[in-house]
């Protein structure tokens, strides 16, 4: 499973990634060079996002199993002591006994509690690089569209196509 440092790591590293692919303001001055490149390198990255995609759903899984077997374990020793043990079964509350099973079984208590955070960073790292990945796939049709509105321009007259160009 990956650790706090992984998950910045991967997380520096996707964020330079998706910043280093930017639109051309004119796209027809750029030329055909310029779209193939920008297509290839957003291709790269989405790959790159997608392995990494990959990587955090595993980590997540493994996150959640790691966490669902804390719990049951906990919960089996804290069903078996509260049936069993005399000391347990003695106190007067349910809060009470459920102190005393908490204070007992401590250990299994504080792993229940630290697989729980361990899953909440997988969860939050899979959302991120989710989000990312989705950030990308607007830019990739972006870019298509940029594409389609230069195959629409080259029909233009030249005259007219300063017209038709965004002022901004």
């Amino acid at each position: 499973m990956l650790v706090k440092e992984d998950y910045k790591a991967r997380l520096h590293e996707i964020t330079e990634l998706k910043g280093s692919v930017t639109l051309d303001i004119d796209p027809i001055a750029a030329g055909l060079t310029s779209f193939n490149a920008k297509l290839a390198q957003l291709q790269a990255i989405r790959e790159r996002v997608t392995s990494l995609l990959t990587e955090a759903i595993w980590n997540k899984t493994a996150a959640q199993n790691e966490r669902d077997s804390a719990d049951f374990i906990f919960s089996a020793k804290y069903d078996h002591l509260l049936t069993t043990d005399k000391t347990v079964q003695t106190l007067k509350s349910a809060d009470l006994r459920k102190a005393k099973l908490n204070d007992i079984l401590n250990v299994e208590l504080a792993s229940v509690h630290q697989t729980t955070k361990i899953y909440s960073y997988a969860d939050a790292y899979l959302k991120n690089v989710y989000a990312i990945e989705k950030e990308l796939e607007v830019k990739n049709n972006n870019l298509l569209t940029q594409i389609n509105t230069v195959k629409i321009m080259l029909h233009v007259d030249p005259a007219l196509r300063d017209d038709l160009k965004y002022k901004a």
